[in-house]
């Protein structure tokens, strides 16, 4: 819900919504949600980790735009984790295309 507002500008004020999508499009790791996706989709996201708890969520500015929201548990090695989340991105996105 949170994400869904502030891509819609709405999250506090539509300044503070575009400030905050600027924040999360320079994320460091994107080994989850926008690794499989085209180079130029633009993902605004936060990743997170805490052992076997592994977590990506953001809006994707595909075509359509949608908010996707991926959190693994259980999972011990972060690199499988990461390739699943890519895994489910893509065909997410495939579906919204």
């Amino acid at each position: 819900m949170l994400f869904e507002a502030i891509g819609r500008g709405a999250a506090v004020s539509q300044k503070a919504s575009a400030a905050m999508i600027e924040i999360l499009k320079r994320q460091k790791f994107n080994d989850g949600i926008p690794a499989s996706l085209p180079a130029d989709t633009p993902v605004a996201h936060k990743t997170g980790w805490i052992t076997r708890i592994h977590h990506d969520a953001g809006i994707v500015y595909a075509a359509r735009p949608y908010v996707l929201v991926i959190l693994t548990r259980g999972i011990t090695d972060r690199a499988v984790s990461e390739t699943l989340m890519a895994d489910i991105s893509r065909v997410i996105a495939r579906a919204a295309s």
